[in-house]
């Protein structure tokens, strides 16, 4: 008897673990694009940066547009390119974390999990001379734990996800460059993943370069307002 108790209770916490946070995150990412689409608004929001060459150009892009993003900065990649955040903060451009390492919180355990969330905080505070500042939070690949939700949401970070991916990481992106921007038409909004680390791949920047173009310029004809999440 204590066996099948015991059974069931490792079910159930197996049910909590994954399977909640996973339905939260569902719901989270379905208010956001709701939202988005109601206020006939596009977030354009960069992940896996700074990159060398593409976040320059990316800047330099969004400046001639008039054109405000959130970047989601992963702190193993930010040492040595302060100059590039200081653009961005200094371009009006909203600053976000997307943890340190890039862990997948389903294959690592709660503890490095939580502590990879606070060590990309901590990276992000030593670049902006900050102190224990929590920044707005995107779960690298969407994965969250019960652990790790209850921890952001402990702290009040807002969480945010995204309703249109790019596909800027897929092998046949370029051939698909158009299709953000033909999601932001059908859908008139929403929030836009696109990787703003550097590529090896050749013309891939400028294929990503390309493809936020296109999502401003369709943006624009539709008269939809850009805008970043607020930190």
């Amino acid at each position: 008897m204590i066996f099948v108790y015991i059974i069931l209770l490792v079910f159930f916490a197996m049910a909590l673990y994954i399977p909640v946070p996973w339905g939260i995150g569902k719901i989270v990412r379905l208010h956001q694009k709701a939202k988005a689409i109601k206020g006939r608004k596009v977030y354009l929001t960069f992940d896996d940066g700074p990159g060398t060459r593409l976040t320059p150009q990316i800047l330099t892009l969004l400046e001639e547009k008039g054109i405000k993003a959130t970047f989601f900065l992963l702190g193993r990649n930010v040492s040595g390119k302060e100059d590039i955040l200081e653009a961005v903060a200094r371009q009006g451009h909203a600053i976000a974390s997307h943890s340190y390492n890039h862990f997948n919180a389903w294959k690592v355990s709660p503890h490095k999990g939580i502590c990879d969330i606070r060590k990309g905080w901590d990276e992000v505070n030593r670049i902006f001379q900050t102190k224990n500042k929590r920044y707005p939070y995107r779960p690298p690949n969407g994965k969250l734990t019960l652990f790790s939700l209850l921890y952001l949401w402990y702290h009040k970070v807002p969480i945010i996800f995204w309703s249109v991916d790019c596909r800027d990481t897929k092998t046949d992106f370029q051939s698909n460059i158009g299709f953000a921007s033909e999601r932001i038409q059908n859908d008139q909004g929403g929030v836009v993943l696109f990787h703003d680390f550097d590529r090896t791949t050749d013309g891939w920047d400028a294929s990503v370069l390309e493809s936020i173009k296109a999502v401003i310029e369709t943006g624009q004809k539709m008269k939809l307002e850009f805008s970043v999440f607020k930190v």
